[in-house]
């Protein structure tokens, strides 16, 4: 997308691209017994997937369990130029 910008100094037209982007959020939980192990490998293999396909990370969140405070799941937001 073009965007037309007139500079008040010289009144000058010049024209600025606008770059646009798509967004995905993905949860990732743990895995094991007491769904207390993340598992970093498999982790990383989610993140060099969503890279391939050309999405940027730009955020994690952890999720809190209610009772005792542990992580329960991350949040993955990425994000793309479309």
């Amino acid at each position: 997308m073009l965007y037309c910008k007139t500079s008040r100094k010289n009144k000058q037209l010049s024209l600025i691209e606008i770059k646009r982007f798509e967004y995905k959020t993905v949860e990732i939980k743990p895995k094991g017994t007491w769904k207390s192990r993340f598992d970093a490998t498999e982790i990383d293999q989610i993140l060099n997937e969503f890279g391939k396909e050309e999405w940027e990370l730009i955020t994690t969140e952890d999720k809190n369990g209610i009772r005792d405070g542990s992580t329960e799941y991350f949040y993955y937001t990425f994000k793309r130029e479309i």
